[in-house]
């Protein structure tokens, strides 16, 4: 039986991996896969769909749409001008063609066909079968769509759905890194992670044997050190807002309540990629779920933080100078004016 071993991962993790994973065999790790996948596509879906009314029916939807009282054609054109609702459906479709496809090679895989013997532990491991070309290429979509959304959180400073980014008080309020020093790391990490994703996918072309791929190791890696940047500068980011505003709070929540939202998303998707490096290719298939339930989270923080901020006017000049020192902000008043309303008062009536 094919067995998964630890060849062409990182030092690290050879001198941290249990005994348990040593000798794991592709069909055990493949239905480990199929169990998680399908658990974890199961809370992404609900998470996906509750985003998408939100998205289409929310109050900053329906206002930057014309109204309350505007169709529902002109608030899903309007949500599909926004580049985040754009990259949800992208990533909702590769998640699910993830998904049904591994379903597909499990039943490929554990039914007899032909005549003969079903044989797993062969039928999981080879690429003969062209649904783990396009499987791969799927997944590795997912994962350039949900780490490019995560880059896209670094450079609009961070936890905010796509629609604050259209409003220009809530978009001064959480600043642009206005340093390309500061993107360029995971910029390069991003396009390291790219072309470890090319390289894998035509692999899959040539070698006979899944488990003989080392550029999964270099996919790992890049997905790790892109997370971890990410989050690292992120929460940096909202600590130091959090900060200033100690004393201020949106609704019934403090910016400490969505930096622990994110913190908790991030530190669950970095868990799962360093079960992705040690059960690969077991949970090579459930890769796209993980990173849209994350992104999901993080919108969650956002779209909340975004209908209280709005509702209950949170907007302090004096907040925003401290949260922007340092980054090249100019802030504009408008002169005092003075507004007149003039009364009249009726005659009384003289009596005749």
């Amino acid at each position: 039986m094919q067995m998964i071993h630890r060849e062409g991962l990182p030092a690290p993790l050879k001198l941290v991996l249990p005994m348990a994973l040593h000798n794991i065999s592709v069909p055990f790790a493949n239905l480990l896969g199929l169990t998680l996948s399908s658990l974890l596509y199961g809370i992404y879906l609900v998470l996906f769909l509750v985003y998408i009314y939100l998205g289409i029916n929310g109050t900053i939807a329906r206002n930057a749409a014309g109204g309350t009282h505007s169709t529902i054609s002109r608030r899903v054109v309007k949500a599909m001008k926004t580049p985040i609702f754009l990259a949800s459906l992208a990533l909702f479709f590769t998640a699910t063609g993830t998904w049904i496809l591994t379903i597909y090679r499990n039943f490929r895989g554990w039914i007899p066909s032909d005549g003969g013997p079903a044989n797993p532990s062969v039928f999981f491991d080879a690429n003969a079968d062209i649904s783990e070309t396009i499987q791969n290429a799927l997944d590795a979509l997912s994962l350039l769509i949900g780490d490019a959304m995560i880059v896209s959180f670094v450079h609009f400073a961070m936890v905010l759905s796509g629609e604050l980014r259209e409003n220009s008080q809530i978009y001064r309020l959480w600043a642009v890194w206005p340093d390309w020093r500061i993107l360029a790391p995971v910029l390069i990490s991003f396009t390291g992670l790219i072309i470890s994703l090319i390289i894998t996918i035509v692999n899959t072309t040539r070698i006979s044997v899944i488990s003989q791929d080392v550029g999964i190791t270099a996919i790992s890696v890049f997905e790790l050190l892109t997370t971890l940047y990410c989050t690292l500068f992120i929460s940096f980011k909202i600590y130091n807002v959090a900060s200033a505003s100690a004393s201020s709070a949106v609704g019934e929540r403090t910016l400490t309540y969505f930096l622990a939202i994110f913190a908790e998303s991030a530190a669950a998707y970095t868990a799962w990629i360093l079960l992705y490096a040690l059960l690969t290719p077991g949970t090579a298939s459930s890769s796209s779920s993980p990173a849209g339930v994350v992104s999901h989270q993080i919108r969650r923080a956002g779209g909340y933080w975004a209908r209280m901020a709005l509702a209950v006017g949170y907007l302090d000049d004096d907040l925003l100078r401290r949260s922007f020192r340092g980054n090249n902000c100019v802030f504009y008043h408008l002169p005092p004016f003075v507004i007149s309303i003039p009364q009249t008062h009726p005659e009384p009536h003289s009596p005749r």
